[in-house]
Order: structure tokens, then C-alpha cells, then sequence
């Protein structure tokens, strides 16, 4: 064991042993560093950086020996140099061993003091770089000053990968101190290779003159094993990199197949604007126009229950709401497009004025309430028309938000329309023109979901390119720009590879045209980091699309009910060959007591409650997604598993205010 320990620290040839253990630091860590990311090593050891919930973590998993290799990489370097130290103030300089057991419990002392954090970096940086070497070298100045440079020629890929990656998903910003470092051109890390290699040889050209030795005379057996283990690394990392983004360019390639069309931001902006003009001051000046709505006390919920003297109340704030007049006025026709810029990079921040139809809508569901009070369906229906032009607007929208506010603003005016229902004042031919136009609104909703998803894949690939090669960063008022990740991808092939496998599995798992059956199976890897981010909710997405569609069909199959009992005088017991909903199932029919929510307003609380009470109603709904009777319910705090599940159509039976 004594002949063992003596040949690790090279006793007799210290200044060999420094130079095998300064390569065996900087080479072994960037291999450990290249195994550790292409082994999944970052969700093994820790999942709660990637996302994943750090209960499923493993007791032990094999990655952790990458760590305890590198502790131990770290011990031995800082070892052998010691003793290359050592032996320098033996023969110059008695007392410097004690000047260098004291600088290594500073270290230790600033770790304790600072948990590891950026102090002790900045600590050992000093010491290790800076102060240990020319106390003991001084003659060597010349070499190791360039030489101390060396971390900081790896910083700006640290600095790069965590500026790009958790800075813009996670909001972790890059600490001030090391901000700096940030580079604006991609080719510089080149350089920054070149000139850390030659960081090093100064390091061990600096070894071999304190010894009094030729440089190429240091070079043994182990430093070259340590090199030929590097090139190895490198080149294996490199081929898994190349062959990777080979496979994924085939698989982006079958996704534009897939959609007939180019997964860009200007595939995005063709399908958006289709030869419209966009109207930008329209669109302006809807939004100012809409901004005093938000103080009426009671409009995000139409179906609040209110006394007589509150319904009054209700009413004279609409009627005081001169600019929701002005913006009927706007939207009493197709609405123009909107001024979108969809900008590559910056689709996910992308501003949607257009948007501000939902809130419209919240009002004009009133205006039909107020109308059926004063017993006036073409006012009423005026105001569902209007709902109707916000709809079709939405409906030529590719991008995901829009068609979720679509599901929104069609839930808010098939509400209205259960009222018109309820009231009875349209006659048979209106019945009829609605059931044709809730079919034909059905029967578009395979294509808005399809193209959301499109936009949802341009939305991915448009991040996976900004992650890839960069683009602006906004730091608050300033903006810089970010080199990206694939600037770097040469000098690390193992973070190519890993991002390039996000990228695929990615564009794998767009290949669909329902949210709700997506391939995608999350994996506990880290290829599977950017997917977990962009794909999470995609099926609840997808329910709400197909809850959308079946809350048609059950409309439709209603106003067959109600016109069947204008036939025969009252409505059927039974549904004669109910029709099958998204999920396969037979659409459920019953006259008389159903449960429903009821909002009143807690003017202790200053809020809205939801109460589940019993209402004479003819009713058909679906089972939704989970298969289950809900018997019609379908908010969040009364359904079965906590998500809205049934789709449900009502006709009460009792007149409603």
C-alpha cells in the first residue's frame, strides 16, 4: 500500500505528477461532466432540476459514482499538487508547508461559512489560481498569470447554458458576478477553447521550470492515457451528437409532412393571416374601450343569482357602460386580424389584443340576460351574433391560447343560448337555423384543434431554435443577446446531444391532431426536460376541446328535444337513438330533477359561492372523458375526479332571472 501511495503522488518526479494531475483535472471533469449528461445523470441524482417530483428518486443510482469520481478527482489533484508545493519550499522555502496547510483550511473555513456557495468559488478561484501558485513559483509569473485564466475560459458555457435554459423556463437569473461573461458572438467559445488550451500548457510549462525541466520530459505514460481517455470521450460524444441531430432533422421533417406545411413562425403567420389585412387601430382601440368593464361588479359570472332590487342595480351599470354601445358597434360584423408580428424567438411572448373578446363576451351573455327580461329574443339574438364574430375570429387562430379563449367565449354563449332555450320565445324556424349552425361549429373543431396543435409544434421548435442558436434576452428594460447553446456544441457535444433529443422527442410527440392523444409518455431522463415543460396540460387541453364538441352535440340534440315537444305537445320519456360523444359513449337524457350550480353573491366574503341545487330541467349531457354520470356536472368542485368532465345542455322548466 506505502509503494501504491507513493507511485499516485509520484515520490521522486512531483513536478510529473502535477502535470499528469492537471490534466487528469481538467480532461477527467469534462468527461465525467459528458458521461454524467449523456447518462441521464441530472434526473437520477436530481430530478427536482428537470422538473420531476424528487419523491421517485432512487435510493442510490449508479450516476452518483460520477460524483464521488469527481470528489475524488478533485482530492487527488489538490494532493499531488501539495506535494509538488511541498516539495518546492523544502528546498527553498522551510515554512511554506505551513503557508500552504493554512490556505487549504481557509477553504475549508470559507466552505463551512458559506455553504458552497459563490464566496468559497470565488475562494478557491484565488487560492488554487492565483495566490498558492506564484507564493510558490514567483519566478513563474509569466506562465501563471495566463494559466490562472483557465476557468475562466469555461465559465461563459456555464454561464451560456444556464442564461439560456433556466433563465428564460425556470427565471433563474445568472448571478451579477459572473454576468459579464456572458458572450454576444457564438464563434468567440472557439476561441475561448484555444486560448484555455493554451491556458493549460502555461500551467504546465510553469511545473516543468520550477523543476528545472523540459516540458516534453514530464509528458509519461499516465498523461497521455489521460488524453487518449479524452479523445475517445470526445469523439464517442461527438458521433452520439451528429447521429442525433441526423435523426431529429429526419423526425422535424415528417412533422411538416405531417402538417403540409412548414413547422416556422412564417408557416405560423400564413395560416394566421391567410391574405387578411390586420387592422392594428381596431384591435387598439377594442382594448381601451374594454378596460372600464373590469370595474361592473357582477360580470364574470352571468349566472349569479340576484334579487330584483341587485338585478336592477346589475342593470343600470350596463346601461352606464357607454363604450361597451361603441364596441357593439365594432363587433356587429367579421372582426379583421390582429397585428401580429410572430416573430421568430419570440412567439411564446407574442402580445394577443385580440384576446379581449373573451371579456366581451362575458358582457354581451347580460345584455341576452337583460334582453329575455324585457321579453325581447332579437336583442338577444343580436347579442349571441355578436358572440358568434368573436367566435369565427378565434377560430382562424392557430395559436394554442386562442383556441383554449374560443372554448371560453362558446361555453359563455351556449350558456346564453340555454337561455333562449328556457325562455321560449324562438320559434321553430330559429330553432332549426341554430341546430345547423351548432352542427356546422361542431364539425369545425376537429380543424381548430388540429391547428392549435400545428401552432403548439411551431411554438416548441420556435424555443428549440432560440435555445439553439439565440436571440434576444430582455434583463428587465435592457435587452442583450444570447449566443445560444449550439455555439458551444462542438467544444461539449454531450449538452448537443442532450438538447438535440429534447428537440426530438418534441417534434415525435406533435405528430398528432388531438391534444387529448398525444404521443408522448414522459420519461425519467433529461431528454425529456423541454418536453415535460411544453407538453404539460396538453391533455387537459385536449378535454376541453372535445368537452367543447360534445356540448354541441348535446345543444343540438336539445333543440331536436324542444322541437319534438313543439311537435307533440311534450317532450319525449325517453331519447329514441341518442347519439355517441367524442368518447364513444351515448349521450344521457332526463326530464325533471338534475343537480345545478347556483351562484350568489357573499357581500361579507366579496366573492362569488357555487351551490349545488336541484332544478326542474329537461337536460342531456355526456360522460365525458372519464366515462362516469356526473348527472351534467362539470366545474372543477363538483365533479368526479376535480376536472370539468360533463357536457351538458339544459332547458329549465322553471323561468330563471
Amino acid at each position: 500500500m506505502k509503494n501504491l501511495l507513493k507511485k499516485l503522488v509520484f515520490e521522486g518526479a512531483p513536478a510529473e505528477g502535477a502535470v499528469f494531475a492537471t490534466l487528469l483535472f481538467w480532461l477527467g471533469t469534462w468527461c465525467l461532466a459528458s458521461v454524467f449528461l449523456v447518462a441521464d445523470g441530472l434526473p437520477a441524482c436530481f430530478p427536482g432540476a428537470v422538473g420531476m417530483s424528487p419523491y421517485g428518486k432512487p435510493a442510490f443510482a449508479w450516476q452518483n459514482l460520477l460524483w464521488i469520481a469527481e470528489g475524488l478527482l478533485c482530492l487527488y489533484y489538490l494532493s499531488v499538487t501539495y506535494y509538488f508545493y511541498w516539495g518546492l519550499s523544502r528546498e527553498k522555502w522551510p515554512f511554506g508547508k505551513y503557508v500552504l496547510i493554512g490556505s487549504y483550511l481557509l477553504l475549508i473555513a470559507s466552505c463551512l461559512f458559506s455553504r458552497g456557495g459563490e464566496f468559497f468559488v470565488i475562494a478557491v478561484y484565488l487560492v488554487c489560481c492565483w495566490t498558492v501558485p506564484l507564493v510558490f513559483m514567483p519566478k513563474q509569473w509569466k506562465w501563471l498569470i495566463p494559466a490562472a485564466l483557465t476557468p475562466l475560459c469555461f465559465l461563459p458555457m456555464a454561464v451560456t447554458f444556464i442564461d439560456t435554459v433556466f433563465g428564460f423556463l425556470l427565471g433563474q437569473e445568472v448571478p451579477a458576478v459572473w454576468r459579464w461573461s456572458c458572450l454576444p458572438n457564438g464563434w468567440l467559445f472557439y476561441l475561448l477553447c484555444l486560448f484555455a488550451v493554451f491556458c493549460i500548457i502555461c500551467r504546465l510549462k510553469a511545473c516543468a521550470a520550477a523543476a528545472g525541466k523540459p516540458l516534453r520530459a514530464l509528458f509519461g505514460k499516465g498523461a497521455a492515457a489521460v488524453c487518449g481517455v479524452f479523445l475517445v470521450t470526445y469523439l464517442v460524444t461527438l458521433g452520439m451528437a451528429y447521429t442525433a441531430h441526423c435523426r431529429t432533422e429526419r423526425h422535424v421533417a415528417e412533422l411538416e409532412k405531417f402538417f403540409g406545411r412548414p413547422v416556422t413562425a412564417q408557416g405560423l403567420r400564413e395560416l394566421y393571416f391567410q391574405n387578411r389585412k390586420p387592422d392594428a387601430a381596431f384591435w387598439q382601440r377594442a382594448v381601451k374601450l374594454h378596460r372600464p368593464g373590469y370595474r361592473l361588479r357582477w360580470v364574470f359570472d352571468s349566472a349569479t343569482e340576484l334579487t330584483p332590487a341587485e338585478f336592477a342595480a346589475c342593470r343600470k351599470e350596463f346601461e352606464n357602460f357607454a363604450e361597451l354601445r361603441e364596441l357593439e358597434k365594432m363587433f356587429a360584423g367579421p372582426l379583421p386580424a390582429c397585428d401580429r408580428k410572430l416573430v421568430p424567438g419570440c412567439l411564446l411572448a407574442e402580445k394577443m389584443p385580440d384576446l379581449e373578446v373573451e371579456h366581451f363576451c362575458l358582457y354581451e351573455q347580460w345584455r341576452v340576460r337583460f334582453a329575455l327580461a324585457d321579453r325581447d329574443p332579437a336583442a338577444a339574438l343580436a347579442a349571441v351574433k355578436r358572440m358568434k364574430f368573436c367566435r369565427d375570429h378565434l377560430a382562424r387562430d392557430p395559436v394554442l391560447l386562442a383556441a383554449l379563449v374560443l372554448c371560453g367565449i362558446e361555453n359563455y354563449r351556449l350558456d346564453a343560448l340555454e337561455r333562449l332555450l328556457s325562455s321560449g320565445l324562438l320559434n321553430q324556424g330559429q330553432l332549426r337555423e341554430m341546430r345547423a349552425e351548432l352542427a356546422a361549429c361542431r364539425g369545425e373543431m376537429k380543424k381548430i384543434h388540429a391547428q392549435a396543435v400545428y401552432g403548439e409544434a411551431v411554438s416548441a421548435m420556435d424555443l428549440c431554435q432560440f435555445f439553439a442558436y439565440g436571440g434576444k434576452v430582455r434583463d428587465g428594460k435592457t435587452e442583450r443577446v444570447s449566443p445560444g447553446l449550439y455555439a458551444s456544441r462542438r467544444a461539449f457535444p454531450a449538452m448537443w446531444y442532450v438538447f438535440t433529443r429534447n428537440r426530438d422527442v418534441l417534434a415525435q410527440a406533435y405528430k398528432t391532431e388531438d391534444f387529448f392523444h398525444l404521443p408522448y409518455r414522459e420519461e425519467r431522463s433529461v431528454s425529456h426536460f423541454l418536453p415535460r415543460i411544453m407538453l404539460a396540460g396538453m391533455r387537459a387541453s385536449g378535454r376541453r376541446f372535445h368537452a367543447l364538441a360534445d356540448r354541441y352535440l348535446a345543444m343540438e340534440t336539445l333543440i331536436g328535444v324542444e322541437l319534438e315537444k313543439r311537435r307533440t305537445g311534450k317532450y319525449p320519456d325517453v331519447l329514441k337513438d341518442p347519439p355517441k360523444d367524442s368518447f364513444g359513449e351515448e349521450l344521457l337524457y332526463r326530464k325533471g330533477k338534475l343537480p345545478f350550480i347556483r351562484r350568489h353573491w357573499n357581500a361579507e366574503k366579496k366573492e362569488l359561492e357555487p351551490h349545488k341545487v336541484m332544478a326542474d330541467v329537461v337536460a342531456v349531457w355526456s360522460k365525458g372523458p372519464n366515462r362516469k354520470d356526473d348527472q351534467g356536472l362539470y366545474e372543477k368542485v363538483f365533479s368526479a375526479d376535480g376536472n370539468p368532465d360533463d357536457s351538458r345542455a339544459f332547458i329549465f322548466l322553471k323561468p330563471r332571472q
